[in-house]
């Protein structure tokens, strides 16, 4: 099969350079050049003349970003298109994982569209529940359900990310109450569970559909016969409020539970409790490894952990998820409830991935093709292009500076939304307010100065900077107002200010002989 990259004339000679890596690995490669310098606003004229020069039998890749009608091609030049990832030179580690054929129009060459093919678990699913859906002995690969609470599941919008979805219900909630919120899941989920402290919620539940319940722990054991055949039920070694038994006993009650589980015909999932952070967690980790040795399948809420730690979700799935599955646990239950964590349902399938991977092949979580590096690159973006080298450079902070002036059109305020939109607030000078708003940074700053926001040049610049500062940090997950100021990252202050805390003046200690502290003197 043939290939052709297609760029613009500023990403030209390194996407050259990546078509002669995939040459020597024995690629039929070609490189399209447009007549536009940035790749992305590639035409779509050229990109359809293109494919009917080549003709069927060839892949065309494009920058991910270029906008053009996919099935619309194929369906008149027969050419498979499809977008590239956003940095090229990781081409040659992508295109010898993906089944070529298979590509669709409009595909993306990334990460899991490379993973997916070459894996095959070969793992023989412990019990497929009546929705269908299949739970492992061990891990990988690794099943994720999505809990959300009841008050929020009328407003939940699926996104695919979860194999199938839990719908939780707070302490003391009553049957009528939960019966609308069952009935509405039960219409729109194929696949779903019930978390409840309220038998008979849990019995509406399973009635209409349910099929796995959350949860039982000793002393509920009685829920277990009226329960119907084939219904999954996560086992908790202690109630709601109770203290966590050390790991050995959360074990041995957990087995005891499994098998009245079993004698009642239902499937036993194990779940030893995730303790937070610094609260016994290793204790958690440990009581998982052991338990994986009783061969039922093993379920962790993650949310334990990271809900509770106030650290950016990516980097706590990734590393929690490998731990995890190394620990045998082959079910993840993820939540999104707070703001800081209303992305991890979306993080913790590429995390499961990654540790699922990783583990079947033996080999650390890096370079498999699949990662979650948002905040951080593993290899800086390619600068000073050809062309573009520059014959003098000069320092901004030694050339005179125009001085300020109140640009008389009025002052603007730049916002970003949770929901993507990118809001400008003009204020006039006779004081009223207006918004434009939107989720193209192009189309909102020529819009602005269509609309007279903007007179001067120094005040269009700083409102560019201002909506691509939105922009940059919306693709991030965050929102931001001018007024917030742009956030930074860890600075070497920061880290020397945590030193010093961390620290311990040597001459506040009396030393021993041997340098060791001498404990206080007793009065």
């Amino acid at each position: 099969m043939r290939i052709v990259l297609v760029t613009g004339r500023l990403a030209s000679g390194a996407v050259k350079r990546v078509a002669e890596k995939l040459r020597a690995m024995g690629f039929d490669v070609f490189v399209e050049v447009a007549d536009v310098d940035v790749a992305s606003l590639v035409p779509p004229l050229f990109v359809e003349s293109v494919a009917r020069r080549y003709g069927r039998g060839t892949l065309v890749i494009l920058p991910p970003y270029a906008r053009v009608d996919f099935e619309k091609l194929w369906r008149e030049t027969g050419v498979v298109v499809v977008r590239g990832p956003v940095d090229p030179r990781l081409l040659p580690e992508v295109l010898p994982r993906v089944d070529l054929s298979a590509l669709r129009p409009g595909d993306r060459l990334d990460a899991v569209t490379s993973v997916g093919p070459r894996v095959d678990w070969n793992a023989e699913p412990y019990a497929v529940l009546r929705c269908g859906l299949a739970f492992y002995r061990r891990p990988p690969p690794v099943v994720l359900l999505r809990e959300v609470m009841a008050d929020s599941i009328a407003g939940y919008q699926p996104m695919g990310e979860a194999h199938g979805v839990v719908v939780g219900f707070t302490r003391g909630v009553t049957r009528a109450e939960a019966h609308t919120i069952l009935e509405n899941a039960s219409g729109r989920f194929t696949c779903w569970g019930v978390d409840a402290d309220n038998d008979d919620v849990i019995l509406d539940a399973v009635d209409l559909g349910a099929s796995v319940v959350l949860s039982v722990y000793p002393g509920r054991e009685e829920l277990l016969h009226s329960l119907p055949r084939g219904v999954a039920v996560v086992l908790i070694p202690s109630g709601i409020g109770e203290p966590l038994p050390p790991p050995r006993e959360r074990v041995e009650r957990l087995s005891r539970l499994a098998l009245d589980v079993l004698d009642a015909g239902l499937v036993p999932v194990l779940d030893p409790l995730l303790a937070p952070p610094c609260m016994g967690l290793l204790d958690s980790l440990m009581a998982y490894r052991e338990a994986s040795s009783l061969g039922y399948p093993l379920l962790a809420g993650l949310g334990n952990v990271y809900e509770l730690l106030d650290a950016d979700t990516t980097g706590v799935l990734a590393l929690l998820s490998v731990l995890l599955v190394e620990a045998g646990v082959s079910v993840f239950l993820v939540t999104g409830e707070s703001w800081k964590a209303r992305h991890a349902p979306l993080e913790a399938p590429i995390a499961a991935l990654m540790a699922s991977v990783a583990c079947h092949e033996k080999r650390p979580p890096k370079d498999l093709g699949v990662d979650l590096l948002v905040a951080r690159e593993k290899r800086p973006a390619p600068l000073d292009p050809p062309g573009w080298r520059p014959g003098i450079t000069r320092d901004a902070e030694s050339v005179e500076r125009i001085p300020f002036q109140r640009d008389p059109a009025g002052d603007n305020l730049v916002e970003a939304h949770p929901d993507g939109r990118i809001r400008v607030l003009h204020k006039w000078s006779d004081g009223r307010v207006e918004a434009l708003e939107g989720r193209d940074p192009y189309a909102l700053y020529r819009a602005a100065i269509s609309l007279g926001y903007v007179t001067r040049l120094d005040h269009a610049a700083w409102l560019g900077f201002e909506i691509g500062v939105a922009y940059a940090l919306l693709r991030l997950g965050r929102t931001y107002s001018t007024l917030g100021g742009v956030p930074r990252g860890v600075t070497p202050e920061d880290a020397r200010r945590a030193l010093g805390v961390l620290s311990v003046n040597p001459a506040s200690h009396q030393r021993g002989p041997r340098g060791g502290a001498r404990p206080p003197r007793t009065p």
